[in-house]
Formats: structure tokens, C-alpha cells, sequence
């Protein structure tokens, strides 16, 4: 019988003789493929009616994940590398941009933010899609413990940094670095208490 109680076959099998049986199969999930394991108890010869019961072993399955870039000369892909990753394996992975080039967008529109976490169901293929920038303007800053260089404002004093919307509304806060690069188009203000910057990007 199966693992399920269900019967696969009833045969009449010959005193003292070991029974025969076909292969026998279960049927696999996303998650695992079955592979049989044998008979609970183990088969002996024959002496009297007899119940066998089908053992799997489940084992997990392994799927391919494809990480490309539009244009290797614009960013990078960090965080996972194209493999084979258990079914389950959560990877969180990021697109970052080199210096005069931002993120655009994951080829499956996801998500619009340049890290995304995953999860491994299926093979999956995404292609990260970066282009050049027009610039980053930053006007009105009292450069007093921050300094800018290639699309990054640097938090040298490690005070909390705030960026606001033109409206008023805060969209994020680090104790770290903030990189523009990636930022999403509009203006911004950004400020640590001391100093504010007000960012225009196109």
C-alpha cells in the first residue's frame, strides 16, 4: 500500500517465495521530488498474509536563478549570484549603479526599488536595467560635516540623516551614507539638524 493507506496491488505469491512488485512512484510537489525508499516491514518470503506499506525519501528541489544586466559598463548586481538554490531560499539582492549611471527598473516591473528580496519557487530570470543619468543638482548646502562626491552624500559625523519630500513628508533615515544614485526622480530635502541639502534630481 501507499504511505497514504491506499492500496497499489493485491497479487497471490507462492509459499516461501519473495514477492515481486512494480515500481512504484509518488507523485512530487514544487517543493520536493520522492524518490522510494522501500517496504515497511522489509520484504521476506512468503509464509502467511502479508501488508506492505511504500517508504519515500523527500528530497528538496533545486532551481535556477538567472541574474543579468542590461549593460555592465552602467552597474552591478550584489547579494546572489546565478545558481541552483534550494526551493524556499529567501536572497535579497541589490542593483547598484556605477558612478554616472542609476537604476531604471527589474525586467518583471516587481519592483521599483533597486533592492529587492526573492524567493526561490521556481527558475527565475531577472535583468537588472540601469541608463545613464542626467545629473544630480544640489543647491543650498552648508557643507559643514557632510561632503558629496560621485552621487553620494557622506555622513562623516554619523548623525541621523532625514530625507523629506518636497512636501514635507518623510520618505527615509540613516545613520550611514545616502546615495542618490538610485533615488527615485524629484526633489528632496535632506538634513541631519545642522545642515540641509536640497536635492533636485531629473
Amino acid at each position: 500500500m501507499n504511505e497514504d493507506g491506499s492500496q497499489i496491488n493485491q497479487t497471490t505469491v507462492q509459499y516461501g517465495l519473495m514477492p515481486t512488485h512494480a515500481d512504484v512512484t509518488k507523485e512530487g510537489t514544487a517543493e520536493y521530488t520522492y524518490v522510494f525508499a522501500g517496504w515497511t516491514p522489509e520484504l521476506v518470503a512468503v509464509t502467511s498474509d502479508a501488508t506492505y506499506k511504500a517508504t519515500f525519501t523527500a528530497v528538496k528541489n533545486k532551481y535556477t536563478l538567472t541574474l543579468a544586466v542590461n549593460d555592465e559598463t552602467m552597474g552591478q548586481i550584489t547579494g546572489a549570484e546565478t545558481g541552483e538554490y534550494e526551493y524556499g531560499t529567501e536572497l535579497t539582492i541589490t542593483a547598484t549603479a556605477n558612478t554616472g549611471y542609476k537604476f531604471a527598473s527589474w525586467s518583471d516591473d516587481d519592483t521599483a526599488e533597486a533592492t529587492r528580496t526573492i524567493t526561490i519557487t521556481e527558475d527565475i530570470s531577472l535583468t537588472a536595467n540601469f541608463e545613464k543619468s542626467t545629473g544630480t543638482r544640489l543647491e543650498d548646502i552648508s557643507d559643514q560635516d557632510s561632503r558629496y562626491e560621485n552621487g553620494v552624500i557622506n555622513n562623516l559625523s554619523g548623525k541621523t540623516i532625514y530625507v523629506y519630500s518636497a512636501a514635507g513628508q518623510l520618505v527615509n533615515f540613516t545613520t550611514g551614507d545616502v546615495d542618490l544614485r538610485n533615488m527615485q526622480k524629484g526633489v528632496f530635502l535632506i538634513s541631519n539638524g545642522n545642515w540641509t541639502v536640497r536635492v533636485v534630481i531629473p
